[in-house]
């Protein structure tokens, strides 16, 4: 009686496939993990821009009460706001602008925006890299199989 010829091919050819799979998966888990730091720093930009931007909705309410101030690093200096009509807005490089409140507000808005575009962007990403490594780990699992 003659042996049935391997559908999945010799064992050599399995072992080879097996071990371009396990490579590609592993990159496909390196991006996955990039991706997840990616969207993360994103997800907090987006929540720092929401939460600036109630601030400044806020300002008339602090004006010329006592608070701390922020001035890095987890450092605050006791101050008193007395001008809630304009902020002091990051450009770029450490350089800071002079702006209306309503603008900066403008301004966080388009932020926000950018960033919620990158969120689904990023999260797409993340799910079609989910399932490559699926479909490689399902191929794998099929390939074990036939050894």
């Amino acid at each position: 009686m003659a042996a049935k010829p391997n559908p999945a091919g010799s064992k050599s050819d399995i072992s080879r496939e097996m071990d371009e799979l396990r490579y590609v998966q592993q990159m496909y888990q390196n991006q996955y993990y990039i991706l997840t730091q990616q969207l993360e720093e994103i997800t907090v930009a987006y929540a720092e821009t929401s939460r600036t931007k109630e601030a400044i909705d806020n300002m008339a309410k602090l004006k010329n009460d006592s608070s701390m101030i922020p001035i890095g690093s987890g450092f605050y200096v006791a101050g008193k706001l007395s001008n809630d009509k304009e902020v002091l807005a990051p450009i770029g490089a450490a350089y800071a602008v002079k702006m209306e409140a309503s603008s900066a507000k403008a301004l966080l808005s388009r932020m926000s925006s950018r960033y919620n575009e990158q969120i689904i962007k990023l999260s797409n990403a993340k799910k079609n890299t989910e399932g490559a490594i699926n479909e490689i780990s399902y191929r794998l699992n099929e390939l074990v199989q036939h050894i």
